[in-house]
């Protein structure tokens, strides 16, 4: 997963690589909060909507997402992730 911050706004893409999903990410920023559309692309299209919260050092942000896809159905589930 890559994002990009420019001032409130989110961008950024991820790329799971066994699978061959992929898709966009945007959304904003709120101090350390940050809400966010996943666009799943083929071959399981989807929608995925979520939220986290970045920790004070700015490294981590974890948080919820769900949506679905057209291979799964419904998805909900906890993430972490860490800047590197």
């Amino acid at each position: 997963m890559t994002l990009a911050q420019s001032g409130t706004q989110l961008t950024g893409t991820w790329l799971l690589t066994q699978e061959g999903l992929g898709g966009e990410i945007i959304g904003t920023v709120t101090g350390q909060t940050v809400a966010f559309t996943v666009q799943q692309g083929q071959p399981c299209p989807g929608v995925f909507n979520g939220n986290g919260t970045v920790d004070s050092a700015g490294t981590t942000m974890s948080g919820f997402y769900s949506g679905s896809d057209s291979c799964v159905g419904a998805l909900a589930t906890q993430f972490s992730a860490t800047k590197r």
